[in-house]
């Protein structure tokens, strides 16, 4: 894996003594009995796990669209939230922050509902069009560590990462107290403006979270993580 990630980066690559773990792969060796289950790769940010998956080619991509945030923040126009996001399909909705702090716990519940993580820092939003955005790696990666990158996607192909791309945002969730379910969207942006990364101005920032509440529903779920899969699932799943 040291080696692959050398590869993919090399333009980047430089020796620092000293230099802080700002990021760490956890790659697990394959058991020899094809009966045992696989073992889970992670993706870490300091202390925090930020990926998980049994397939090591998501984890990769994951601390690429990591770095890549750093080096590319998001666009003019795009707000950049702290909120989880997660794909059903062709759709997407955001739950509260707090899921991302155990991953390990909400996945079980995330895959038997058909929620995919998408592995970025932060979720990205275009008001203007109610989407998420999961967007590109356009770091200048080595050619030769992409075809290495595609022939470990290729011998573990499940679990996939979220593919880069465009999804509708049909809620955004937030654990806000009762009453449980859909809110109007002036409350809904009382707790959608704390989450902004670098948020624009206050006028701006809030015009902005209008534009997406237009299209998008804002929502308040309990705070056990089972429950809020349970309603997000609800609104992903196409009706």
């Amino acid at each position: 894996m040291d080696d692959l990630l050398r590869d993919l980066l090399g333009a980047f690559v430089a020796e620092v003594d000293g230099a802080p773990p700002n990021f760490s792969v956890s790659v697990r060796d394959q058991p020899a009995d094809a009966r045992m289950p696989r073992p889970v790769h992670t993706l870490h940010r300091g202390t925090r796990t930020v990926a998980r998956s049994r397939n090591p080619g998501r984890i990769v991509r994951a601390l690429l669209r990591h770095l890549d945030s750093v080096a590319h923040p998001p666009g003019a126009g795009l707000l950049a939230v702290r909120a989880v996001p997660l794909v059903a399909g062709d759709r997407a909705v955001l739950a509260p922050g707090k899921m991302g702090t155990d991953l390990a716990a909400a996945q079980p519940h995330l895959r038997r509902a058909g929620l995919r993580l998408a592995d970025v820092p932060h979720a990205t939003v275009d008001p203007e069009r109610g989407e998420l955005v999961v967007p590109d790696v356009r770091l200048d990666l080595r050619p030769s560590g992409l075809r290495r990158l595609e022939e470990l996607d290729r011998s573990a192909d499940d679990d996939p990462p979220v593919p880069p791309g465009r999804y509708p945002l049909v809620a955004w969730a937030f654990v806000a107290g009762e009453p449980i379910g859909e809110m109007p969207a002036r409350r809904g942006r009382l707790w959608a403006y704390p989450t902004v990364v670098d948020a624009p101005g206050v006028e701006t920032t809030l015009s902005l979270l209008d534009r997406v509440l237009e299209r998008t529903a804002a929502v308040s779920v309990p705070s056990g993580v089972p429950a809020q899969v349970r309603h997000l699932a609800g609104f992903a799943r196409p009706s």
